[in-house]
């Protein structure tokens, strides 16, 4: 008796929802919020695309440039990791990559100024696969320079 009481109150409800009329201001508010949520999450997207395409370019160039060994091609290196760094300052492999660029200008050219900011990003980047080849390095490079 109970579980027919409760599937004709079941009933009676669906009833009544299905007889209520539907205000046309939330319908037309609640359409506009989804086409704004679509606009604003389509803008996102694109944006972050775009970023992504950038960050990639920088690397390429930055590659190349490392792939000269000359102390123009590593100053252009640092370049392109500190563009990429503008626009998203956690890339770890930048990092890595821009105190390897710079730890090779210090311990070369024993150029002290780059000591202070090649400890820093050592520092900051902690060796995984994808940072180890630069970040251990830059380190040792930037040890030598200090004298240890």
């Amino acid at each position: 008796m109970i579980v027919q009481s409760q599937v004709l109150n079941a009933d009676v409800t669906a009833v009544k929802l299905m007889q209520r009329k539907a205000d046309p201001k939330k319908i037309f508010f609640g359409i506009l919020s989804l086409f704004a949520g679509l606009i604003i999450w389509a803008v996102y997207i694109n944006g972050e695309r775009k970023d992504t395409e950038k960050i990639n370019t920088f690397i390429q160039v930055a590659k190349k440039t490392i792939s000269f060994d000359t102390s123009a091609g590593y100053k252009e290196s640092i370049n392109q990791f500190q563009s990429i760094l503008k626009i998203d300052s956690s890339h770890e492999v930048a990092k890595s990559s821009l105190a390897y660029s710079q730890a090779i200008l210090l311990y070369e050219h024993n150029d002290q100024d780059l000591l202070k900011s090649v400890q820093t990003l050592v520092s900051q980047v902690s060796p995984s696969d994808s940072t180890f080849a630069f970040i251990v390095p830059a380190k040792g490079l930037s040890l030598l320079s200090e004298g240890k």
